[in-house]
């Protein structure tokens, strides 16, 4: 086993007194932490807890520990150096992303819990932080020393001497009823933690909402519920939480989100390949919003959706299939010219045998049902420029099916050469 050299005492608090520290063979910086030396039996115990716990759990955002002599008078483990704690990170003024940072302690804790140990006690001083500003910083969670197995070792937290960083951010079930207190308990500590991490201001004896943004405060203020049954089941409810708060397009409505997108897309030269996924995206996720579907869908501007149609073949034709069956029955007399230039457009970019059938079906009996004359014009066109026969005959087969449809459309149609099994199924007579 590697050797260690103990340097000057660096903080002692709890049961623990740490020590800057040396490892001899490599002269690589650690930190010793030390059992106190006046350790009773609780003291010990808790001690040999933390670092069997620590040491079962291995994920980047979770302290490592090196090495450790549990036989040793004092009992002692090593732990790498970290430039500084998460309190004084902030209060350094090094952070420029508030979110990220919590999601990287967030994840530490969240592979804990499925490892099935609480942590209990977290905090700013119990984050550490390693790197540099230059090479990038890397928040991991610290000192299990009151971390339990959730199935284990329900030995009672003593409030005496607890400090206050403790005091703030720990879940009042830890001090009515701490041998019941769960996952949960953390939950709430995270919810402190990212209070302070969004405001700069310490979250006790009470957290003013008001300097919070707004879109935060659901998150907060689930996250710290004083009954356990009201926060987050889980850490990953919380981060999709915050998942979603990111995405800021999801509170929008959704021809508001995608009428913007749509608006800034089209003031590039060349549309950005990730905001056309984008659009595609929100159209697919709003297929069920009958407004957005009704009045934007059929409205997008001719080169966006050339782009949609080649380049999300699937995606977009589904999304015209729940067009074509929700928004083209029962629509108004001027909604018709809507569907039908709409129409005519996909036709026009796609080569879809199936989407091509589907217009061609619609608009044979949007006409005569709605008496739209311009629908009747652009079918003609459509059918005029069919050279492929599986078409033909579809459109062939329509007009026979319905002769009303073939009646209708006939003064649009004869003005164009037809293909003859087509003008054979129009009526003789007007």
């Amino acid at each position: 086993m590697a050797k260690y050299r103990k340097g000057k005492q660096i903080n002692a608090g709890g049961f623990g007194v740490l020590y800057e520290g040396i490892c001899v063979d490599d002269n690589t910086p650690c930190v010793l932490k030390y059992l106190k030396p006046d350790y009773d039996e609780d003291d010990l115990r808790r001690f040999k807890r933390e670092v069997r716990l620590q040491t079962q759990l291995q994920h980047p955002n979770i302290t490592p520990i090196v090495a450790s002599n549990l036989d040793a008078e004092p009992p002692w483990f090593v732990m790498p150096k970290a430039a500084m704690n998460l309190r004084q990170f902030v209060s350094g003024g090094w952070m420029d992303d508030a979110l990220h940072v919590f999601k990287c302690i967030a994840k530490g804790v969240a592979h804990a819990h499925a490892n099935g140990v609480i942590h209990r006690d977290l905090k700013p001083e119990n984050i550490l932080v390693f790197g540099s500003k230059d090479d990038g910083w890397r928040f991991v969670v610290a000192d299990f020393g009151l971390g339990r197995k959730l199935d284990r070792d329900t030995t009672v937290i003593t409030q005496t001497n607890m400090p206050m960083g403790s005091i703030a951010c720990m879940a009042p079930e830890q001090w009515t009823s701490p041998k019941t207190a769960d996952a949960r308990a953390d939950i709430y500590s995270l919810g402190k933690m990212l209070y302070e991490l969004l405001s700069g201001r310490f979250p006790h004896p009470y957290m003013d909402w008001s300097v919070i943004e707004r879109k935060y405060v659901y998150v907060l203020r689930r996250a710290t519920q004083n009954q356990p049954d009201d926060r987050y089941r889980s850490v990953s409810d919380m981060l999709e939480a915050l998942e979603l708060i990111s995405k800021g397009t999801l509170f929008d409505k959704p021809a508001t989100a995608i009428q913007s997108l749509i608006q800034e897309s089209m003031a590039q030269d060349a549309p950005e390949e990730a905001d056309m996924t984008q659009l595609m995206q929100l159209i697919c996720d709003s297929t069920n919003d009958y407004a957005m579907m009704a009045n934007v869908f059929p409205r997008i501007p001719d080169p966006l959706l050339a782009i949609l149609v080649k380049r999300y073949p699937l995606e977009f034709g589904d999304a015209f299939r729940r067009y074509d069956e929700d928004c083209t029955t029962d629509v108004t007399f001027e909604y018709c010219d809507v569907i039908a230039d709409f129409y005519e457009r996909v036709f026009d970019h796609t080569d879809n045998d199936e989407i091509h059938a589907i217009i061609l079906k619609r608009l044979a009996c949007l006409g005569p049902n709605n008496n739209r004359w311009h629908v009747g014009s652009v079918f003609a066109r459509l059918v005029s420029g069919l050279s492929d026969e599986h078409l033909i005959l579809i459109t062939r087969e329509v007009l026979a099916k319905q002769p009303r449809a073939a009646h209708w459309n006939k003064p649009y149609l004869k003005g164009y050469t037809l293909p003859k099994v087509i003008r054979d199924v129009l009526p003789d007579s007007d």
